[in-house]
This record gives C-alpha cells, structure tokens and sequence, in this order.
C-alpha cells in the first residue's frame, strides 16, 4: 500500500507542475482499512512542493470509521 500512496504523490506532483495550484478531495471509504501502514516519519522528495501548492484540501469519511 505505502508503493501505491507514493505512485499518488508523484502523480499529484507531476499535474500540480502541470496545470498549477490544486484543490483536494479525499474520500475515506467506510471499508478502508491499514492506515497504519501508511504511517511515516520520513516524506518523499515531492511531498512539500505538493503541501506548497495545495489550496484546498477536504478528507471525508464516516464518523464511524475505525
């Protein structure tokens, strides 16, 4: 999973030097699962040029989700 969270990034990051700035909506799906996975002190080499160039960002979910 963490493989294909920063195939994302580098997808982001490369459509953000395309067309710009960006707006984010991220839906939290209620069978999602393995967050913990995902946690990591260390961020790629994109991540703050994307953090840099993020307007908006909105995370949804269930209030329910674990």
């Amino acid at each position: 999973m963490r493989n294909e969270l920063d195939q994302a990034k580098k997808w982001v990051f490369d459509h953000i030097k395309q067309y710009g700035k960006i707006a984010a909506l991220i839906v939290i799906e209620p069978e999602f699962q393995g967050l913990q996975e995902l946690v990591e002190w260390q961020d790629i080499e994109h991540d703050e040029y994307i953090q840099q160039h993020t307007k908006a960002l909105a995370i949804v979910g269930s209030e329910q989700w674990p």
